[in-house]
This record gives structure tokens, C-alpha cells and sequence, in this order.
């Protein structure tokens, strides 16, 4: 017995045939115009215009069947084009319109503007207003240390300026990627600026959340967030800042002359985005160690290795220990469990790394489903997951000196 060749000339996800070359939903569209085509020769109208419009709509028919740009049928971008435009999507600084918030988000600042009106007095009015849709930098008579840094009274009547608020810099690192680093990093920073946010909507100082995408393989954050991809060189040196107020950079970074020049390019933004009165800067970065990754974890205060409860991932977290201590990390690392489909007993291997779990992220659907439909999960309504990121934003927000729990720190710490 012979077995037939399989061709593989298009690929694995090559285009499945009905007739003609064209796909069930081609097949479909083309046979819908051809009877819309009939129906309008057959509705009594002058006879040049039911000819007209007959031929216009077969013709759009066989258009949207037939044709093509960049491999792709022009009934598929029409799929995308529709989907593009009714979906709700981030807006780049200056445009018009308002950028609808998340629903979790609106619930949220729902619930803080109840409490700010029971309170009464003058504060009533911050929840009033579009925080989340303000681009949040520091007063220009502030300190270098962010919007947290008050100035105290001494017993003998004397004003004493409070010591600044240091940005908290944080990245999510493994060498071997399908970790989840991106997930975590946008689900977290989306977390805490929406804690950020009902603070400040109380008269607190609420912490400013910033996440810099700073991966040159893939840019995945602002597909993560709905954020549309730049189109040209002023849109891609911008900051966006989204619905949950976080302030963004989605990149993609520019393509510089050598690692030397990226890496410089990398100091300057997240020292931009330090005196821009961030309290946290998110880092995501790629799965190496170029120089842009290097000079990115540097600047860390604190690096948390994604494992993944696997043998693989152990020995990730193994390699990708090792290779962080050579950078001279050691003191700034800690790991985070992710996907895990159970309890986790990691104690042997945390023993021998010598390091610490401070978060267990369970695994769960809602992660895929927020990145299928560029959503962001934590604010979908009380999971595991929500309580195990909020575990995770509690230990973060605790480093960060003159930082006061809020009501929005009580925001997922009681979810699931």
C-alpha cells in the first residue's frame, strides 16, 4: 500500500478550499451577492438602475470573494476592519474623543465616588474627575520623589520636608519564554493603577504606575491593552496613558544602531519616566540578556523570576538564577509561581536557590480569554487570580517608602 504525498507548500495553517479556490465563507458571500443581484433585477425598478445595482453588488461580491492583499481576502480585512473600528480602543495623546473604561474599572470608581459623597466636604468633587484619563506627572513644585512625598510638622511647629518617594522599578524575567512575564507585568500595572486611581479619587496620594515595554522581539503590551500600533515615528516615542491610569510605553523600540546606543535609549526613558513622578515602573523585557535587557534589570530593584510548576521551569528558574547573579542581582531576586494548576510545594528548590515565593498565580482561562479579546483580566471581578496579583501588588507597594494602604489597596485583596 502507497501513501499519497502531503504537500506542505502552505504552511500549517494553510487556507482550506470549498470550490473555486474560495473558502466556505467566501463561497458563502459571493453566492449571498449573486441572489441580492437577482433579487434586484426582479424589483421593478427603471430598467438601467435595477442593471446598475445588480452589477455592482455581484461584482462587490465576487471583490470580497476573489480578491486579495497580502495574502489575505479582501472579505477578511473587511472581517478586521469592522472589528477595528466598533471595538473600544485606547487613543493616543491629542486625540479626540473620550477612551471608554473597563467595566471593573467603572465599577471601581463607582464605589469610590459612594464612599467620597457619604464623606461629604470638598473631596466630593475628585471623583468627579477623569483620572484615569489624565496623563498623571507630578506638580512642578513637587520633589523628585513623587506625588507621596508631603511634608511633615516637628513638635516645635517647624515644616520638615519628607524624605522623596524613590520609584520601585520591577520586571518579570526567565530566559526560556511562554513563561507569562508579559501577562504578569500588564495584569499587575493595570492592578495597581487602578488602586492608584481610587486613592487618588479620595484625596490620597494613590500610586502612578508606569509600563515600559521594552522588548524588541515582539512587543506584546499594547496588543495586551487594545492599544493600536503606531504608525509613524512621532506616535511610537510616545507615553499612552490608559484607561486604568497606567501611563504606557508599548513600543516598539527603535531600531538603533548597535546595543550600546539601545541601551542608553533604555537609561533615558526610565530615568524620564522616574522624574515624570512615577512610584512604580513595570519593566517587560525579552528573554535574553542583550544589552537593552541588561541595562533594563539594572535598573531593577527588584527582578522576579516567572517558574512555571514544571521540571522545565525549575530548571529555568535554575538557569536563569544563575545567570542573574553573574549581573550581580543576587539581593534583588525573588520568584513568582505561575500557572499553577494546584498547591505548589517549591521548598526544597527555594532552599537550595536560597530565594523566596512571594506570589502564586493560579492557573486560570480568564488570562486567555483578557488576552484574546486585549482586555486586562485582574479587573474582570474577584478570582484567585485577582487575589493572588494583589498579594503580589501588597508585597510591591510595602518597599515603597511613605506609601499608605488606601481604599484602593483593599481592591482584590479579598477576591476569590
Amino acid at each position: 500500500m502507497t501513501m499519497e504525498q502531503v504537500s506542505m507548500n502552505d504552511g500549517l495553517d494553510g487556507r482550506e478550499t470549498v470550490a473555486f479556490g474560495l473558502g466556505a465563507a467566501e463561497v458563502a458571500v459571493f453566492v449571498l451577492a449573486l441572489l441580492t443581484a437577482y433579487a434586484a433585477l426582479r424589483s421593478g425598478l427603471p430598467g438601467v438602475l435595477e442593471w446598475s445595482l445588480a452589477g455592482l453588488i455581484a461584482g462587490t461580491g465576487a471583490a470580497l470573494a476573489w480578491g486579495r492583499v497580502s495574502g489575505r481576502s479582501l472579505l477578511e480585512w473587511t472581517v478586521l476592519l469592522v472589528r477595528f473600528l466598533a471595538r473600544n480602543r485606547v487613543r493616543w495623546p491629542g486625540s479626540s474623543g473620550r477612551v471608554p473604561a473597563p467595566p471593573g474599572l467603572r465599577t471601581l470608581l463607582a464605589t469610590t465616588s459612594s464612599l467620597v459623597g457619604r464623606r461629604g466636604g470638598s473631596q466630593a468633587g475628585a471623583a468627579l474627575m477623569p483620572l484615569a484619563l489624565r496623563r498623571h506627572r507630578a506638580p512642578s513644585n513637587a520633589s523628585a520623589g513623587g506625588a507621596g512625598a508631603q511634608p511633615a510638622v516637628t513638635g516645635s511647629g517647624r515644616r520638615q520636608e519628607a524624605a522623596p518617594r524613590r520609584p520601585q522599578v520591577e520586571a518579570f524575567f526567565s530566559l526560556n519564554g511562554g513563561s507569562g512575564r508579559t501577562a504578569l507585568a500588564v495584569e499587575l500595572a493595570a492592578l495597581m493603577a487602578v488602586r492608584g486611581t481610587a486613592d487618588r479619587a479620595t484625596g490620597t496620594a494613590g500610586m502612578r504606575v508606569a509600563l515600559l515595554d521594552l522588548t524588541t522581539r515582539s512587543p506584546a503590551v499594547g496588543l495586551r491593552l487594545g492599544i493600536p500600533v503606531p504608525s509613524t515615528r512621532a506616535e511610537q516615542a510616545r507615553m499612552v496613558t490608559h484607561p486604568t491610569g497606567a501611563t504606557v510605553f508599548p513600543g516598539p523600540v527603535p531600531d538603533l544602531p548597535s546595543g550600546e546606543a539601545t541601551a542608553r535609549w533604555a537609561r533615558t526613558l526610565i530615568g524620564e519616566v522616574e522624574q515624570g513622578g512615577a512610584d512604580v515602573i513595570i519593566v517587560d523585557v525579552d528573554c535574553d540578556l542583550s544589552a537593552l535587557c541588561i541595562e533594563a534589570l539594572g535598573r531593577c530593584d527588584r527582578v522576579h523570576i516567572t517558574v512555571t510548576p514544571t521540571a522545565g521551569g525549575v530548571l529555568d528558574a535554575y538557569r536563569s538564577t544563575a545567570v542573574l547573579r553573574r549581573l550581580g542581582l543576587r539581593d534583588r531576586l525573588d520568584y513568582v509561581v505561575n500557572r499553577c494548576g494546584g498547591p505548589v510545594d517549591m521548598h526544597e528548590q527555594m532552599a537550595d536557590l536560597g530565594g523566596d515565593i512571594v506570589a502564586e498565580i493560579p492557573l486560570a482561562d480568564a488570562f486567555v480569554d483578557a488576552e484574546n479579546s486585549h482586555r486586562v483580566a485582574a479587573l474582570g471581578g474577584p478570582t484567585p487570580c485577582l487575589a493572588a496579583l494583589a498579594k503580589l501588588a501588597d508585597h510591591i507597594q510595602e518597599r515603597i517608602p511613605g506609601s499608605r494602604p488606601g481604599i484602593g489597596s483593599r481592591w482584590g485583596s479579598h477576591a476569590g
